[in-house]
């Protein structure tokens, strides 16, 4: 219950057309965490993702990212994007922004910066 329905009936569609997929964990036979993953012909990008959040202390979100990194290179995605990342000394993340940066840190991989735009009021004339 972490988005409205109609989010996540716009995410079903997605995956039923082939554009994305989600990788679900389990523990005891109960769900405990889902990921969601868009890609196309070259690049998989994790999208959006939920866990019980008492159950942080056992890896089953690394254990769904790893099984998200193997799907994909089933699907021949060359890159799996992780998204954005926070640093301590950039914007004043919050802890809970940091923690979830750690973790994307933790696939290893390269941290590349792309273009970081920062929105501009009336840049734009008609």
């Amino acid at each position: 219950k972490t988005r409205p329905i109609s989010t996540w009936k716009i995410l079903y569609e997605l995956v039923k057309n082939r554009e994305a997929f989600i990788i679900f964990g389990d523990l005891d036979d109960k769900l405990v965490t889902a990921a969601y993953f868009s890609y196309n012909s070259v690049c998989c990008n994790y999208g959006i993702a939920a866990s019980i959040r008492e159950l942080f202390d056992k890896p089953i979100s690394h254990i769904v990212l790893w099984q998200a990194i193997i799907h994909s290179k089933k699907i021949n995605c060359k890159y799996l994007e992780t998204g954005e990342q926070h640093f301590f000394n950039q914007d004043n993340p919050t802890q809970k922004e940091l923690g979830i940066s750690k973790f994307k840190k933790g696939f290893g991989g390269e941290t590349k910066v792309r273009l970081n735009i920062i929105g501009t009021p009336n840049l734009v004339t008609k």
